[in-house]
This record gives structure tokens, C-alpha cells and sequence, in this order.
């Protein structure tokens, strides 16, 4: 009968550890919400202030909105293009044609 309690008591602490391990995933995936919605409505004021200072300059919302959405493009192409490089980078050195000793 010991064995049988045992058992059980193996059962439960699993069963709370799991309990557990889901509480905390809910707990991280509302924490995580959280910093995304904020980052969201600091983006949004970035962005505000952005199109506040275009205005300033002479140009309208929808020129402003497009100057913002060009430079955005354009970073994310300049991202794009450091990942492509850095992957023919390691190419080189997993193949042998570049490596720290070559001078």
C-alpha cells in the first residue's frame, strides 16, 4: 500500500509541475503582451512625432506617411543586406577560403 500512495504522490508533484510550468508560460505570454503593446504605442508616438516634424517642413500627412514608410523600407533592405553578407561571410570560413590566418 506504500507503493500505491507513493505512486500517487509522484502523480500529483507531476501534475503540479505541470500546473506550475502552465501558470508560468500564461504569466510570460501576458508579460510579454504587455512590453508589446507598449512598444506598439511607443512606435505610434515615434511615429506621430515623425509626422509632426515633416509637417513642420512644409509636407503633408500623406507625404509624411510615405518619407516614413520609404525610410523604413530602406532599413529594413540595409538589415536584410548585413544578413545576406554575413552568411556569404561564414560560407567563406565553412569552406575553407577565408579564415583568421590569412593575411
Amino acid at each position: 500500500m506504500g507503493q500505491a500512495s507513493d505512486a500517487c504522490t509522484k502523480e500529483e508533484r507531476q501534475e503540479n509541475v505541470g500546473n506550475i510550468l502552465i501558470r508560468l508560460i500564461l504569466l510570460k505570454l501576458r508579460f510579454n503582451y504587455s512590453i508589446l503593446r507598449r512598444r506598439t504605442l511607443q512606435m505610434q508616438q515615434y511615429s506621430d512625432l515623425l509626422i509632426d516634424a515633416l509637417l513642420d517642413e512644409g509636407f503633408t500627412v500623406d507625404e509624411a506617411k510615405r518619407i516614413i514608410q520609404m525610410r523604413e523600407a530602406y532599413e529594413e533592405q540595409q538589415a536584410t543586406q548585413e544578413t545576406n553578407h554575413h552568411r556569404f561571410v561564414r560560407w567563406l570560413i565553412e569552406h575553407g577560403r577565408l579564415s583568421d590566418w590569412q593575411v
